[in-house]
């Protein structure tokens, strides 16, 4: 899909100023381009600059900055956010889809400490360091909106993913109390948390399991698929809009019912 950027766009976040991380790819760039569909002015991040300009390629520049992004570095993701303030005077709404999975599965006890502290490193610290950033941002000006990327595992464990499963429960976790902490000051946060989704990196973690493995994954669903990328994307853009107006600390799942069975 390209958004032809000289053809002027209406939408529900015309006017609006929104920011994406992860948007090299899957997720994140699903996201970034219903964003621009719906008429925003985007700033994106990643920290795969080819595919972040790949993103930004298929917007248009009149309406997307695209920067490097390490969304665990302090320092870059203090930068980023400060940018999007200097280019655009503002920041109304933020998704947070930057995220790692280990490839393969293993048993908890298999894995190192450096697999552990990398997951947490850009699926927590990432989470918290981000949105801290855009917190501030948005108090400066008429509040907003936050939503992080969950997952189906923010509440139910994995086997085989352990060091995922708790970064995705962690998720939830401060996307909760940091709605907690800001409701009242026109600030809303929630999480949308999918199932297994057509991503490079899920689908690269699927590549390492058993033959076994993947088809279960591929059954596990009662809908009988797996999640396109635009079917997540499609709720951040709803929790961030006014007809979300009374969502708060919310995780709303897209998993094809993955977790009620």
């Amino acid at each position: 899909m390209t958004i032809n950027s000289n053809v002027p766009v209406e939408g529900q976040f015309a006017g609006k100023v929104a920011m994406g991380t992860g948007a090299a790819s899957g997720i994140g760039r699903a996201i970034a381009l219903a964003f621009a569909r719906e008429g925003a002015s985007l700033a994106i991040g990643d920290i795969n600059e080819a595919g972040l300009t790949k993103t930004a390629e298929m917007i248009g520049k009149r309406c997307c900055q695209a920067l490097p992004l390490d969304v665990a570095d302090e320092d870059d993701v203090e930068n980023f956010v400060r940018s999007v303030l200097i280019r655009f005077g503002r920041l109304d709404c933020a998704a947070n889809a930057a995220g790692f999975i280990t490839n393969g599965t293993r048993s908890m006890a298999d894995f190192s400490l450096a697999d552990f502290e990398k997951v947490m490193r850009v699926n927590v610290t990432g989470i918290f360091l981000c949105m801290r950033a855009q917190i501030r941002a948005l108090l400066e000006g008429d509040g907003g909106a936050i939503v992080n990327i969950g997952s189906s595992a923010s509440f139910v464990g994995t086997p085989g993913l352990a060091p995922y499963v708790a970064s995705k429960h962690a998720v939830l976790g401060i996307t909760k109390s940091a709605a907690a902490d800001y409701a009242a000051r026109g600030i809303r946060i929630n999480a949308v948390c999918p199932g297994f989704v057509r991503t490079p990196l899920s689908m690269g973690a699927i590549a390492e399991m058993t033959q076994e493995q993947r088809q279960a994954i591929m059954a596990s669903a009662p809908i009988g698929r797996i999640s396109e990328p635009e079917e997540p994307a499609e709720a951040v853009l709803f929790l961030c809009s006014d007809r979300a107006s009374y969502a708060v600390g919310h995780g709303l799942v897209i998993d094809g019912g993955l977790t009620v069975v």
